[in-house]
């Protein structure tokens, strides 16, 4: 089964960086993985390169399940994201 998560962090708050996004994931645990800013490699491995945009590590994500995705939306993807530009 394929959910709709809303995922946030409060950690890093500055210009460029996304304070949230929506995820279509299998749980929660897959969820919290997913870096918004990675939409061609979702499966990140190298958080602390990525902290400029987010925040430095998955258990410094906030996820909220909200809903059931459907069928033509890829599993493990960013289905939008909330970005402050500068």
């Amino acid at each position: 089964m394929k959910y709709l998560y809303l995922l946030s962090q409060d950690e890093n708050n500055n210009y460029y960086t996304y304070d949230s996004c929506v995820v279509c994931a299998s749980s929660p645990e897959r969820a919290v993985k997913i870096h918004p800013g990675s939409a061609d490699n979702p499966d990140m491995d190298h958080w602390e390169s990525r902290y400029g945009t987010w925040c430095k590590s998955p258990d410094k994500v906030i996820c909220r399940q909200i809903g059931t995705a459907s069928r033509d939306i890829p599993l493990n993807s960013v289905v939008i994201g909330s970005f402050n530009a500068g």
